[in-house]
Protein backbone atom coordinates (compact mmCIF):
# COMPACT_ATOMS: atom_id res chain seq x y z
CA UNK A 1 0.00 0.00 0.00
CA UNK A 2 2.64 2.64 0.87
CA UNK A 3 3.49 2.66 -2.76
CA UNK A 4 0.05 3.53 -4.30
CA UNK A 5 -0.85 6.87 -4.51
CA UNK A 6 -3.82 6.78 -2.93
CA UNK A 7 -6.81 9.09 -3.07
CA UNK A 8 -9.24 9.92 -0.10
CA UNK A 9 -11.54 7.69 -1.36
CA UNK A 10 -9.78 4.82 -2.29
CA UNK A 11 -8.27 4.91 1.68
CA UNK A 12 -11.98 4.38 2.59
CA UNK A 13 -12.35 1.59 0.08
CA UNK A 14 -9.38 -0.34 1.63
CA UNK A 15 -10.59 0.23 5.45
CA UNK A 16 -13.81 -1.64 4.18
CA UNK A 17 -13.80 -5.62 5.09
CA UNK A 18 -13.22 -7.61 1.66
CA UNK A 19 -16.91 -8.43 1.25
CA UNK A 20 -17.71 -4.99 0.53
CA UNK A 21 -15.17 -4.35 -1.91
CA UNK A 22 -12.07 -3.19 0.55
CA UNK A 23 -9.04 -4.97 1.41
CA UNK A 24 -10.02 -5.40 5.75
CA UNK A 25 -8.10 -2.52 6.88
CA UNK A 26 -10.05 -1.69 9.20
CA UNK A 27 -9.50 1.52 11.49
CA UNK A 28 -8.94 1.07 14.85
CA UNK A 29 -10.66 4.54 15.96
CA UNK A 30 -14.20 3.19 14.28
CA UNK A 31 -14.17 0.00 15.89
CA UNK A 32 -12.74 -0.07 19.26
CA UNK A 33 -16.30 0.99 20.65
CA UNK A 34 -17.74 -1.55 19.37
CA UNK A 35 -15.34 -4.37 20.75
CA UNK A 36 -15.62 -2.62 24.07
CA UNK A 37 -18.82 -2.80 24.38
CA UNK A 38 -19.33 -6.47 23.32
CA UNK A 39 -16.54 -7.53 25.87
CA UNK A 40 -18.14 -5.56 28.60
CA UNK A 41 -21.40 -6.00 27.97
CA UNK A 42 -20.44 -10.03 27.63
CA UNK A 43 -19.15 -10.21 31.39
CA UNK A 44 -20.40 -9.59 34.77
CA UNK A 45 -19.20 -6.17 35.76
CA UNK A 46 -21.52 -4.66 32.92
CA UNK A 47 -24.25 -2.49 34.82
CA UNK A 48 -26.10 0.51 33.70
CA UNK A 49 -23.88 3.09 36.17
CA UNK A 50 -20.50 1.64 34.64
CA UNK A 51 -18.28 4.94 34.19
CA UNK A 52 -17.49 4.07 30.63
CA UNK A 53 -20.09 2.28 29.12
CA UNK A 54 -22.61 5.84 28.37
CA UNK A 55 -19.57 7.70 26.87
CA UNK A 56 -18.61 4.07 24.84
CA UNK A 57 -22.22 3.65 23.63
CA UNK A 58 -21.93 7.71 22.46
CA UNK A 59 -18.79 6.62 20.47
CA UNK A 60 -20.68 4.02 18.81
CA UNK A 61 -24.10 5.97 18.01
CA UNK A 62 -21.85 8.59 16.46
CA UNK A 63 -20.25 5.92 14.03
CA UNK A 64 -23.79 4.92 12.51
CA UNK A 65 -27.29 6.24 11.54
CA UNK A 66 -29.79 6.70 14.02
CA UNK A 67 -31.81 3.90 13.53
CA UNK A 68 -28.81 1.65 14.44
CA UNK A 69 -28.29 3.47 17.57
CA UNK A 70 -28.09 1.17 20.79
CA UNK A 71 -29.13 2.21 24.41
CA UNK A 72 -27.90 0.69 28.21
CA UNK A 73 -30.75 -0.83 28.40
CA UNK A 74 -30.75 -2.60 24.71
CA UNK A 75 -27.46 -4.10 25.64
CA UNK A 76 -27.31 -5.19 28.70
CA UNK A 77 -30.80 -7.17 28.05
CA UNK A 78 -29.42 -8.28 24.70
CA UNK A 79 -25.72 -8.20 24.79
CA UNK A 80 -24.51 -8.40 20.97
CA UNK A 81 -20.93 -9.72 19.45
CA UNK A 82 -18.34 -7.47 18.17
CA UNK A 83 -18.94 -9.07 15.03
CA UNK A 84 -22.32 -7.45 14.75
CA UNK A 85 -21.54 -4.00 15.82
CA UNK A 86 -18.64 -3.62 13.78
CA UNK A 87 -20.65 -4.86 10.47
CA UNK A 88 -23.10 -2.12 11.70
CA UNK A 89 -20.32 0.56 11.60
CA UNK A 90 -19.01 -0.94 8.45
CA UNK A 91 -22.64 -0.83 6.78
CA UNK A 92 -22.72 2.61 7.75
CA UNK A 93 -19.02 3.22 6.31
CA UNK A 94 -19.49 1.90 3.38
CA UNK A 95 -23.29 3.92 2.85
CA UNK A 96 -21.34 7.05 3.33
CA UNK A 97 -18.77 5.80 0.82
CA UNK A 98 -21.29 4.86 -1.99
CA UNK A 99 -23.54 7.80 -1.67
CA UNK A 100 -20.36 10.31 -1.96
CA UNK A 101 -18.94 8.93 -5.73
CA UNK A 102 -19.99 9.32 -9.16
CA UNK A 103 -22.14 6.58 -11.16
CA UNK A 104 -18.87 4.81 -12.24
CA UNK A 105 -17.72 4.33 -9.03
CA UNK A 106 -20.79 3.39 -7.77
CA UNK A 107 -21.22 0.87 -10.03
CA UNK A 108 -17.26 -0.59 -9.57
CA UNK A 109 -18.01 -0.55 -5.37
CA UNK A 110 -21.47 -2.58 -6.20
CA UNK A 111 -19.04 -5.22 -8.31
CA UNK A 112 -16.27 -5.47 -5.81
CA UNK A 113 -18.17 -5.91 -3.05
CA UNK A 114 -20.48 -8.68 -5.00
CA UNK A 115 -21.01 -12.10 -3.32
CA UNK A 116 -17.51 -14.25 -4.09
CA UNK A 117 -15.57 -10.95 -5.59
CA UNK A 118 -13.28 -10.72 -2.95
CA UNK A 119 -12.09 -14.78 -3.19
CA UNK A 120 -9.04 -13.58 -4.90
CA UNK A 121 -7.83 -11.90 -2.14
CA UNK A 122 -8.03 -14.55 0.54
CA UNK A 123 -7.42 -17.75 -1.71
CA UNK A 124 -4.13 -19.49 -0.68
CA UNK A 125 -0.99 -17.58 -3.02
CA UNK A 126 -0.40 -20.90 -4.35
CA UNK A 127 2.13 -21.06 -7.34
CA UNK A 128 2.01 -24.71 -8.03
CA UNK A 129 -1.70 -24.20 -8.31
CA UNK A 130 -1.40 -21.26 -10.29
CA UNK A 131 -3.19 -19.16 -7.63
CA UNK A 132 -0.39 -16.39 -7.20
CA UNK A 133 0.57 -12.84 -8.37
CA UNK A 134 3.66 -11.16 -9.33
CA UNK A 135 4.35 -7.78 -6.99
CA UNK A 136 3.77 -6.48 -10.83
CA UNK A 137 0.18 -7.89 -11.15
CA UNK A 138 -0.90 -7.74 -7.08
CA UNK A 139 -0.12 -3.93 -7.79
CA UNK A 140 -2.04 -3.42 -10.64
CA UNK A 141 -4.73 -5.54 -9.17
CA UNK A 142 -5.02 -3.81 -6.22
CA UNK A 143 -5.68 -0.72 -8.01
CA UNK A 144 -8.24 -1.39 -10.48
CA UNK A 145 -10.09 -2.52 -7.08
CA UNK A 146 -9.71 0.92 -5.29
CA UNK A 147 -10.59 2.60 -8.34
CA UNK A 148 -7.15 4.02 -8.67
CA UNK A 149 -5.49 4.53 -12.60
CA UNK A 150 -3.48 1.08 -13.03
CA UNK A 151 -2.04 2.71 -15.87
CA UNK A 152 1.47 4.16 -14.54
CA UNK A 153 3.49 4.45 -11.25
CA UNK A 154 2.54 8.56 -11.75
CA UNK A 155 -1.34 7.84 -12.98
CA UNK A 156 -0.41 9.09 -16.13
CA UNK A 157 -3.12 7.70 -18.62
CA UNK A 158 -2.35 7.20 -22.60
CA UNK A 159 -5.53 9.24 -24.31
CA UNK A 160 -6.11 6.49 -27.02
CA UNK A 161 -6.19 2.13 -27.05
CA UNK A 162 -3.08 1.68 -28.40
CA UNK A 163 -4.86 -1.17 -30.27
CA UNK A 164 -8.05 1.02 -31.14
CA UNK A 165 -6.93 4.54 -31.84
CA UNK A 166 -10.60 5.81 -32.26
CA UNK A 167 -11.50 4.68 -28.59
CA UNK A 168 -10.60 6.77 -25.46
CA UNK A 169 -9.12 5.05 -22.75
CA UNK A 170 -10.10 6.32 -19.11
CA UNK A 171 -8.96 5.77 -15.66
CA UNK A 172 -10.81 3.07 -14.14
CA UNK A 173 -9.48 1.22 -17.11
CA UNK A 174 -13.29 0.00 -18.40
CA UNK A 175 -11.81 0.03 -22.43
CA UNK A 176 -8.82 -1.61 -20.84
CA UNK A 177 -10.73 -4.60 -19.89
CA UNK A 178 -12.99 -4.67 -22.48
CA UNK A 179 -11.15 -3.94 -25.33
CA UNK A 180 -12.53 -6.85 -28.23
CA UNK A 181 -8.67 -6.57 -29.87
CA UNK A 182 -5.84 -7.83 -28.74
CA UNK A 183 -7.08 -11.40 -27.43
CA UNK A 184 -7.43 -10.59 -23.92
CA UNK A 185 -11.35 -10.35 -23.62
CA UNK A 186 -11.01 -13.92 -25.47
CA UNK A 187 -8.28 -15.31 -23.35
CA UNK A 188 -10.44 -14.86 -20.10
CA UNK A 189 -13.26 -15.79 -21.76
CA UNK A 190 -11.43 -19.03 -22.56
CA UNK A 191 -10.24 -19.34 -19.01
CA UNK A 192 -13.82 -18.91 -17.25
CA UNK A 193 -15.30 -21.58 -19.60
CA UNK A 194 -12.38 -24.19 -19.00
CA UNK A 195 -12.77 -23.45 -14.91
CA UNK A 196 -16.37 -23.89 -14.98
CA UNK A 197 -15.90 -27.52 -17.35
CA UNK A 198 -13.44 -28.89 -14.93
CA UNK A 199 -15.73 -28.15 -11.95
CA UNK A 200 -18.43 -30.12 -13.68
CA UNK A 201 -15.63 -32.80 -14.98
CA UNK A 202 -14.61 -33.31 -11.70
CA UNK A 203 -18.56 -33.73 -10.29
CA UNK A 204 -18.69 -36.56 -12.89
CA UNK A 205 -21.07 -34.68 -14.95
CA UNK A 206 -21.40 -35.34 -18.95
CA UNK A 207 -20.10 -32.06 -20.24
CA UNK A 208 -18.69 -30.63 -23.80
CA UNK A 209 -17.17 -27.72 -24.84
CA UNK A 210 -18.46 -25.85 -27.78
CA UNK A 211 -21.20 -27.74 -28.86
CA UNK A 212 -24.80 -26.94 -30.65
CA UNK A 213 -23.82 -25.00 -33.09
CA UNK A 214 -26.59 -24.78 -35.91
CA UNK A 215 -28.93 -27.54 -33.96
CA UNK A 216 -31.63 -25.18 -33.95
CA UNK A 217 -35.23 -26.43 -35.09
CA UNK A 218 -35.38 -24.39 -38.43
CA UNK A 219 -32.06 -25.51 -39.19
CA UNK A 220 -30.43 -21.57 -38.52
CA UNK A 221 -27.30 -20.98 -37.83
CA UNK A 222 -26.97 -20.83 -33.52
CA UNK A 223 -24.35 -20.12 -31.38
CA UNK A 224 -22.81 -23.40 -29.90
CA UNK A 225 -23.04 -23.36 -25.75
CA UNK A 226 -19.84 -22.89 -24.35
CA UNK A 227 -20.46 -25.85 -22.02
CA UNK A 228 -23.53 -28.59 -22.46
CA UNK A 229 -24.20 -30.54 -19.19
CA UNK A 230 -25.92 -33.77 -20.80
CA UNK A 231 -28.43 -35.02 -18.43
CA UNK A 232 -28.21 -38.76 -17.99
CA UNK A 233 -31.99 -39.26 -17.32
CA UNK A 234 -33.06 -38.47 -20.66
CA UNK A 235 -34.38 -35.15 -19.88
CA UNK A 236 -33.43 -31.77 -21.48
CA UNK A 237 -29.77 -30.79 -21.20
CA UNK A 238 -28.36 -27.36 -19.82
CA UNK A 239 -26.63 -25.02 -21.98
CA UNK A 240 -24.62 -22.43 -20.46
CA UNK A 241 -22.67 -19.37 -21.99
CA UNK A 242 -19.85 -17.60 -20.60
CA UNK A 243 -19.74 -13.83 -20.63
CA UNK A 244 -16.85 -11.67 -20.03
CA UNK A 245 -18.29 -7.98 -19.32
CA UNK A 246 -17.94 -4.78 -16.88
CA UNK A 247 -19.64 -2.91 -14.34
CA UNK A 248 -19.07 -0.41 -16.33
CA UNK A 249 -20.78 -1.27 -19.50
CA UNK A 250 -23.84 1.41 -20.38
CA UNK A 251 -26.10 -1.84 -21.25
CA UNK A 252 -25.57 -2.80 -17.10
CA UNK A 253 -24.79 0.69 -15.26
CA UNK A 254 -27.43 2.05 -13.15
Amino acid sequence: MHSLNISVDAWKQAQLSPRRGGLGLRPLSLHTPAAYISSLCSSDSATPSHPLLASTITLFNNCVPPPEAVSVQTLLSNPPTQRYLSDVIEESQFAILYNSMSCANKARLLSVSSPHASAWLSVVPSEVMGLHLNPCELNTAVKWWLGLNPHSENNAIPQTCPLCPESMLDPLCHHSVTCKRGGDVTNRHNLLRNAVYEACRQASLSVCLEVGGGLGRDKALTRPADILVSNPSGSASAAYDITVTSPLNPSIKR
